[in-house]
């Protein structure tokens, strides 16, 4: 069985479901919207509007890309600095509040989800305390590899 990877793809090593599943999105977005004169569902006066869905959802979508931009990088042929790894790890607890963002949203900010909100919000603190600590992470593992010892004194000199 031979194996061929399609010819749409957004980043190279990305297979051919991922492409699937973004246009079957998109297809979703403008059917629900209405584009092919279908008749549009009459919403409550809270629902987010089609440009704000779109822009909901290509931020959940560039943050996954993001994070794999970021776990490739940690390569040896690039960064060559595993810490890296541990940053795409870090951004998971972020995707996540979006997650819950959308899926509130998605149901009208339903009183019976304001649970979510607040898992948004822990998720949110989460997710910027573990990349601030990763970040912190990559910094020491570059400062350890110097070849010199870094210094942070500054001396100056007297012209004579």
């Amino acid at each position: 069985r031979s194996s061929t990877k399609s010819s749409f793809s957004f980043a190279s090593g990305w297979e051919e479901p991922t492409s699937l599943i973004t246009l079957a999105s998109l297809a979703l977005l403008l059917v629900g919207a209405g584009w092919w004169g279908l008749e549009a569902n009459v919403e409550p006066s809270n629902a987010l509007s089609l440009p704000t869905w779109i822009v909901h959802t290509s931020s959940l979508i560039e943050w996954l890309a993001a994070m794999k931009f970021i776990w490739d990088y940690a390569s040896p042929e690039l960064a060559d600095n595993p810490r890296w790894r541990g940053m795409t790890w870090a951004m998971v607890p972020s995707h996540m509040s979006g997650l819950c963002a959308c899926t509130y949203h998605l149901f009208y900010n339903s009183p019976s989800l304001l649970w979510l909100v607040l898992l948004q919000a822990a998720l949110t603190v989460i997710g910027n305390s573990t990349m601030a600590i990763a970040a912190f992470r990559i910094y020491g593992y570059e400062v350890a590899r110097q070849p010199f010892p870094v210094s942070s004194e500054v001396t100056y000199s007297s012209p004579s």
